[in-house]
């Protein structure tokens, strides 16, 4: 029997785990992915002074298929069960302890690890965008930004944000779905400033959430500075997203500095990452993905159900039991 021919776009954990449910149900797919490397929004960012994790810094498994899913990579070492030291500041500036009411993991080392893992599996091109998809006598056709035929398949699947799935798909997504901004700010600080907590969470209007990036791994931070990653809320951000990104770095150091009463002139700007699509909080109303068989195309991603990893996953794997059932 032929296998019928998926392509995917995008290499981040909706794209990963549906091309990992097909491939194991003997589809033949194709992931197309824009940047040199697969993760998304688990992403981590290389520095003269070693690796930040400036996209998600963590995530939690809660439902019973994510659990599941994530298994065979704990069991082996690629995922592990993280226990930071957790804490909350309230906008007085008071530090509470936090605990966590489920599991959290992180891959071991970098955040793109997991996604490297599972990568391995598939066939993936690095470094093509993909700009439309038409339909045709199969299925689907597809074309980069250089207007290059890039081959017909059955079915295109997009697992990119909501704004860059409707212009690839040609399809209009209801107005209740929104994608907000994230700022992360990379950071160096000097190891005699003392941080009574791993992750610490803010009631802020500018910081959302810091990690110490020297908390997540070992041997990969150099000499004895503390290498630390603040991300603002994704109000703040959206507010601030066309400014001068040095001026934003500026800002949010100082307000950092500010708020964990740390003398500025102990941080060192090492880079700011300005997400676009870092959050949705208007997911896609009643629906987990998107399936149109007449048109050869679907959607899925965290934007479907909501905005954490696990989001992510869920999303795919409903599209994946959608897309098994109709060609099987």
């Amino acid at each position: 029997m032929k296998k019928q021919k998926i392509a995917i776009i995008g290499a981040g954990l909706s794209g990963l785990s549906l091309a990992k449910r097909l491939v194991d149900n003997h589809f033949d797919v194709k992931i197309f992915e824009k940047s040199r490397g697969c993760g998304g929004r688990m992403s981590s960012k290389r520095t003269d002074v070693g690796y930040f994790d400036h996209g998600a810094q963590y995530f939690s498994a809660q439902s019973e298929m994510f659990q599941k899913f994530i298994k065979p990579y704990v069991d082996d070492g690629t995922l592990i069960h993280w226990k930071p030291k957790f804490g909350h500041m309230d906008k007085a500036g008071a530090f509470t302890t936090k605990e966590m009411n489920y599991p959290i993991y992180i891959p071991k080392g970098r955040m793109t690890h997991w996604a490297k893992a599972m990568a391995e599996e598939f066939e993936i091109e690095y470094g093509v965008e993909i700009a439309h998809c038409s339909k045709n006598a199969r299925g689907s056709c597809l074309f980069d930004q250089n207007r290059n035929n890039l081959g017909d398949y059955d079915l295109v699947v997009s697992t990119a944000p909501a704004p860059q799935t409707e212009k690839i798909l040609n399809i209009e997504l209801p107005n209740v779905v929104q994608m907000v901004g994230c700022y992360a700010l990379m950071l160096r600080c000097n190891n005699s400033i003392s941080i009574p907590f791993d992750i610490i969470r803010f009631e802020d209007d500018m910081l959302d959430i810091m990690s110490l990036q020297s908390a997540r791994r070992d041997g990969d931070i150099k000499d004895q500075a503390m290498n630390i990653l603040v991300q603002t809320t994704n109000m703040w951000a959206e507010q601030h997203l066309e400014e001068d990104q040095s001026d934003i770095a500026k800002r949010m150091t100082a307000h950092f500095a500010e708020k964990l009463s740390i003398p500025i002139d102990k941080l060192e700007i090492i880079r700011l990452h300005r997400w676009l699509y870092a959050s949705t909080p208007t997911p896609l109303a009643g629906l987990d993905y998107i399936f149109e068989p007449n048109a050869a195309m679907a959607a899925c991603g965290d934007w479907c159900v909501g905005s954490k990893v696990e989001a992510a996953f869920l999303s795919a794997a409903a599209l994946g039991e959608e897309i098994i059932r109709h060609f099987k």
